[in-house]
């Protein structure tokens, strides 16, 4: 197999208009912090292709009129090196709190998932609030933030059956990752929280305030503080 820089493990051609690159397959800061370097360095060379990227994978999509097979190999040759760049892109340069309500009369999921944990509420906060949370990317829905940094013993399976209807703001766990739900959506997380903050704002300038690389700190506030906090921001 051919060595490239930067965790690449290979690239594909999808179609005639789409390639993929393919990285270390795991979930971890010093991947994401390659996957940024390579964005970057991607959108420099071709200003007209549009960058996507996932936990371990990088699409990289060009215009119908551009030669996909040359820019395959283009792509190629920039990354095949016997020498790495610095990878100077930082991931701590912003980190944002969001507030939230564990409660059970906002979350449906909490009483099953303490139980099946066999866990104290206090323990449940001091556990999702502790860690700050880095940012991979958004997906899913507009403004849902991929996390890595859930601590391993609140991982548990997604639900058998996903619920019809997750309300904005709710704060679930999913094996091993948590998240917020930007907006009401079907979901197959246990929602364990729920936030007065809004992620996304489709009339906002910025309609997402995170972006990747980011830094995430869950800060936990009580059931009356979570309601005035929703009457102010609706």
């Amino acid at each position: 197999m051919v060595n490239y820089n930067y965790h690449i493990q290979d690239f594909f051609k999808l179609n005639n208009q789409f390639l993929l690159i393919q990285l270390k397959q795991e979930i971890s800061p010093s991947n994401l912090q390659a996957i940024l370097h390579i964005k970057s360095k991607i959108e420099k060379l071709f200003p007209a292709a549009y960058v996507y990227f996932t936990y371990a994978e990088i699409g990289v999509r060009f215009p119908y009129f551009e030669d996909i097979n040359e820019k395959l190999e283009q792509l190629k040759e920039v990354f095949l090196s016997t020498e790495e760049e610095a990878l100077n892109l930082s991931l701590t340069s912003k980190t944002i709190e969001v507030p939230v309500c564990y409660s059970p009369e906002i979350a449906p999921d909490l009483g099953y998932f303490l139980k099946h944990k066999k866990l104290s509420l206090e323990e449940l906060i001091e556990l999702h609030t502790s860690p700050q949370y880095l940012v991979y990317f958004i997906g899913f829905l507009p403004g849902f933030l991929y996390l890595g940094g859930l601590n391993k013993k609140l991982f548990f399976p997604r639900k058998n059956t996903p619920s019809p209807t997750i309300e904005a703001g709710s704060v679930g766990i999913g094996y091993e990752q948590t998240g917020i739900y930007p907006q009401d959506s079907p979901g197959g997380w246990h929602i364990i929280g729920k936030t007065p903050q809004q992620l996304f704002d489709a009339s906002a300038t910025k309609p997402v305030d995170f972006q990747a690389g980011n830094k995430l700190k869950f800060k936990s506030i009580s059931l009356d503080e979570y309601k005035s906090l929703t009457t102010k921001n609706s």
